[in-house]
């Protein structure tokens, strides 16, 4: 698999460099997953591994506009999908993995306390979500003690208390109605990974702990039956329509058994609870057997819902485990993705799938499209599961343990 994995990454690479040789790229969306920010994540680990002098050229090019811009000018959104948050975590990342040297401590200044303003009254408000609203800024300041306090006094002041269960409104799908979420792309998957990322010993670590373990047995709470229903987790949660079938969830990063599963396992470690890094375990340890495309949603390749995303969970728990059941299902997932590149009209062969019209470029980026499908064959071919540090884009971090339970 991995010589015609190589060639497909290759051509991943000459679309998104074609397309910025033509101004295709010059976009006003400078989003780490929906613009120019996860494209040029891409490039930069692209080149790194594989030096051309002229795609270097076209890249210097690119991001001598994109940097003009990106200091120069007001960007909005403020949030982490496409907006300054997420900008300003890859710019961290460009300096951490000396990809990039880039100075925006000037720039990060002017706009801390926007964008802590915004993400306090944004939780406040119920708007917690990772990728749209407060809490893709908290992970970026997560060390701040300081705001990190604030942060857990607005999710504890906006938390339903039912006994000793946490659980957050928010808004769900593009219906918008208002209900409960589990999930780790919008839901309380997040709010967990999160916190366990807040390692600050200054913060309120009583409350810190109270919240992780708060919403952990809330999402616990939601399991379902694997035998019957297929999955071993709603999407969202059984609360919001009870009345309604129980439905399988999709296998993918955004929704669903991965993605909670993978939030359990980082509060275990991060609170010393065996009984929730056991329990991550069972459910990913079943979702390696769910290989079914159409029943379990799965409609492209991309890193939100698509099968690279579910190659990158199981890398991603590869490294935190050894487990060989999980080194086997990246494998086949890769090997899905790669077999996915049939549509010879779209970017690398690549088509993406989507509810709603999105812009043209939408095809190059690196939530869907192809830059982050570029980024996992990378990673895929490398083969070091201990280097896989962009990951903690999507939350998929290494958290450590507290000194005492």
């Amino acid at each position: 698999m991995k010589p015609n994995l190589e060639n497909r990454l290759h051509r991943i690479a000459e679309s998104i460099f074609s397309a910025m040789r033509r101004g295709e790229l010059d976009i006003p969306d400078y989003g780490l997953y929906s613009g120019r920010t996860g494209i040029v994540v891409f490039c930069l680990c692209y080149l790194k591994t594989y030096p051309d002098p002229e795609k270097e050229a076209v890249l210097e090019k690119y991001l001598d506009a994109f940097m003009d811009s990106i200091t120069a000018t007001d960007i909005a959104p403020l949030s982490y999908c496409s907006g300054v948050s997420g900008i300003f975590d890859a710019l961290r990342y460009f300096n951490e993995e000396g990809l990039y040297e880039v100075d925006f401590s000037d720039v990060e200044d002017n706009y801390r306390p926007l964008l802590q303003e915004y993400a306090v009254t944004a939780i406040l408000r119920g708007n917690y979500d990772f990728l749209h609203g407060g809490l893709g800024i908290v992970k970026y300041f997560r060390n701040d003690a300081a705001f990190a306090d604030r942060i857990l006094n607005a999710l504890e002041r906006t938390a339903h208390e039912d006994g000793d269960k946490y659980k957050w409104l928010s808004q769900i799908g593009m219906e918008k109605k208002i209900g409960y979420n589990i999930s780790l792309s919008h839901g309380m998957a997040s709010i967990v990974a999160v916190l366990c990322l807040m390692d600050n010993p200054e913060i309120d670590r009583e409350k810190r702990t109270r919240l992780i373990t708060n919403a952990c047995n809330y999402i616990l709470s939601q399991q379902i039956d694997p035998e019957k229903y297929g999955s071993c987790f709603p999407s969202t949660s059984l609360e919001n329509d009870p009345e309604e079938p129980i439905h399988r969830s999709r296998l993918g990063w955004c929704y669903g058994d991965l993605g909670i599963a993978t939030s359990l396992w980082q509060a275990g470690h991060a609170l010393r609870k065996r009984q929730w890094t056991d329990k991550a375990l069972e459910v990913l340890l079943h979702a390696t057997q769910r290989r079914n495309l159409s029943e379990n949603a799965i409609l492209d390749a991309g890193l939100c819902h698509g099968s690279a995303s579910v190659a990158m969970m199981y890398y991603y728990m590869y490294g935190q485990t050894r487990n060989e059941k999980f080194l086997e299902a990246r494998r086949y997932w890769m090997d899905v993705t790669l077999k996915m590149a049939t549509h010879e009209n779209e970017a690398a062969g690549y088509e993406v799938w989507h509810t709603v019209e999105v812009p043209e470029y939408d095809k190059y980026n690196f939530l869907s499209g192809i830059a982050g499908i570029g980024m996992m064959m990378l990673t895929y071919l490398a083969d070091n599961p201990d280097e896989v540090s962009w990951m903690n884009f999507f939350l998929l971090n290494t958290v450590m343990a507290e000194k005492a339970c």
